[in-house]
């Protein structure tokens, strides 16, 4: 059962030092972003931070654009579903999920960068 529900929907959010926007979802959780501005901010536009069974993140037409970071960034072993998104102009790409996975759909994302091991 989802114990917290968290939306940030309608917002210009730019210029922070560090990621536009944390979620730390080790709770089980429902987080929902939409219809926000997300750019120039310190690092990522959006970290995501859980464990596997806990929060479930929802990105939803978003401009992620220009942060110094990636656009959109899975931090741990979580999962993270994009849809109808601009994804462009970040430092280091468009998605980062070194342990998570992240889905994009019906999304616009440049600067997409493959790991090779």
């Amino acid at each position: 059962a989802i114990d917290i529900r968290v939306r940030i929907d309608d917002s210009q959010i730019s210029d922070n030092g560090l990621a536009g926007i944390f979620l730390d979802g080790d709770a089980p959780a429902a987080f929902r972003i939409n219809r926000n501005q997300i750019s120039a901010n310190g690092t990522s536009g959006v970290i995501i931070s859980s464990i596997p069974d806990g929060s479930e993140a929802l990105i939803r037409n978003c401009n992620i654009l220009g942060n110094r970071g990636a656009g959109v960034t899975a931090a741990d072993l979580c999962s993270v579903f994009v849809s109808h998104c601009w994804i462009s102009g970040n430092d280091l790409g468009s998605l980062e999920a070194p342990r998570g996975v992240i889905q994009l759909q019906d999304s616009i994302a440049t600067g997409l960068v493959a790991e090779s091991h």
